[in-house]
């Protein structure tokens, strides 16, 4: 998937991402910055967050628990990777 976007536009977004298991630490990985991530903040009931400017677009992206899992939001839109994993799809909107 291609990503689409005009780099001129940007929307606050609060991405969430409750771990299937237990995890000290989640990056949030995704096409808007080609990949280099963002780590995320836990809260108490172990559900992971991060509120930021994104680009306005469609952007794969995915979750990397202790630096090794790589998992998905299951609440989200999916498409397949060419590693043979799955992405979410995030869709920004100003």
């Amino acid at each position: 998937m291609k990503k689409k976007k005009d780099s001129k536009l940007t929307s606050w977004l609060t991405l969430e991402f409750h771990p299937s298991e237990e995890t000290d630490e989640v990056v949030v990985k995704g096409a808007w910055d080609d990949w280099k991530g963002s780590t995320m903040r836990k809260k108490k009931n172990g559900t992971f967050y991060i509120r930021k400017k994104f680009p306005v677009g469609d952007w794969e992206c995915g979750f990397e628990c202790n630096q090794s899992l790589w998992q998905i939001n299951p609440n989200f839109k999916t498409t397949s990777s060419p590693f043979g994993s799955l992405n979410n799809i995030i869709s920004v909107s100003q």
